[in-house]
């Protein structure tokens, strides 16, 4: 895991405030992703497009685009202690196209 932060902080992460989110999924759901892991795929596709949504809005710059990293843990092998989530490290702002970062604000 250290090896892993190195590496993001050295090669991967541009320079810019970043902030890590934790997504999970309500436990009556999380039998299915349990057997059908093409769900934890789709998954990261949605977090993804919640996060660029709620950048865009709350920047107010709709043609903009964040920096992300995720990975997806699973905990547990018995269906009722299996934990799928998703941990994504997100620059705190959007890029535009030009390469400039716009910061998001401070919001609640």
């Amino acid at each position: 895991m250290i090896q892993f932060g190195e590496l993001l902080n050295e090669s991967i992460l541009y320079p810019v405030p970043h902030r890590q989110y934790v997504f999970s999924i309500p436990i009556m759901l999380r039998i299915y992703f349990k057997y059908d892991r093409e769900l934890l795929t789709r998954l990261c596709r949605c977090v993804y497009d919640s996060l660029h949504i709620f950048l865009q809005e709350t920047t107010g710059l709709h043609d903009g685009a964040p920096g992300v990293v995720m990975t997806i843990h699973t905990f547990g092998d018995y269906p009722e202690k299996f934990h799928p989530h998703i941990h994504a490290i997100v620059s705190d702002g959007l890029f535009r196209k030009t390469g400039t970062f716009y910061v998001m604000p401070n919001v609640d």
